[in-house]
Parts: structure tokens; sequence; C-alpha cells
């Protein structure tokens, strides 16, 4: 993609035109693997993403919906939020339920839990802590993982 000799408000304008005229042809607005994987845009993902700062405020100014199955921001999910929804998958379950499982009853994403918690483990084992009277269930004790002693070499 060549370089636009245009001030910044008309790369804007051409990246509103851009983002409608992929969705017209879509039919729904773009993702940015979709935007991307258009060759004939006179101004590239990358540009409208330095323009903007992210893709969903792009599309949001071409006048666009953003995409509603994204997630918000982890920082908008608070802590309480994420514990209620491990504490209703795990109750649905019956059992502290592994990411797989509580990825079928709820569409939380592991990242605002990695952010708060540093791993799904950790998530448990504060459940396990601080709300096992809210469980339904009588969960085993969690053991912190033991690490191996490894064999000597000869």
């Amino acid at each position: 993609m060549k370089r636009l000799n245009l001030n910044n408000e008309e790369k804007k304008q051409l990246s509103r035109r851009e983002i409608k005229r992929v969705a017209e042809k879509l039919g729904k607005p773009p993702t940015k693997i979709e935007y991307k994987g258009q060759e004939d845009t006179r101004i590239s993902y990358g540009q409208i993403v330095y323009l903007y700062g992210t893709w969903n405020a792009a599309v949001h100014d071409a006048g666009l919906q953003i995409n509603l199955y994204r997630l918000p921001p982890s920082n908008e999910i608070s802590k309480e939020e994420l514990i209620q929804e491990f504490i209703k998958a795990a109750n649905a379950e019956g059992k502290m339920p592994s990411f797989r499982l509580f990825r079928k009853h709820s569409d939380l994403s592991l990242t605002p839990f990695i952010r708060h918690f540093k791993s799904w483990n950790t998530v448990k084992q504060y459940v396990y802590d601080h709300y096992r009277d809210e469980l339904r269930f009588a969960p085993p004790k969690i053991l912190p993982k033991r690490k191996r002693r490894k064999r000597q070499e000869q």
C-alpha cells in the first residue's frame, strides 16, 4: 500500500468510506480480519488503527454497529462479576470447572480472569478459600501443585 498524501481528517473520511464499502460488500460491519482480507482497499487496516486507536472506534465513526460479540475490556469487568460467573458455572457443573467446562456456561474469555488472578488455578483457589459457602456442592480441597523432582543425571 502506498503512502497517502492526505491530512488526518481526509484519511478519516477515506477510512469511513472504505469501511462502509467493505461492509456493503460483506453485508455486515467488517471485522479487522475481514477488512485485512480485502485486497482492493485504498487505506490499510494499520493506517486506520493508527488514526483511531482501535478498530471498533473506526467502525463506530463510520456509523456502523460495532461487533457486539466482542467482550468489554477486562477493566470494565469487576473481580466480583468474574467470581459470580465462576460460581454460576461451578454450580451448574457440580464441581470446580476447568476453563473448557466454564465456557459451556459463560461467554467470558479467559483474559479478564488472567488479568485479575494470573491463572485459572488461582481463580479456583480464591473461590475455594473465600466463597466456598456459595457453592452448592462440596468441593474437594485444592492442593498446590507439587514440583516433581527430576532424576539426577548419572
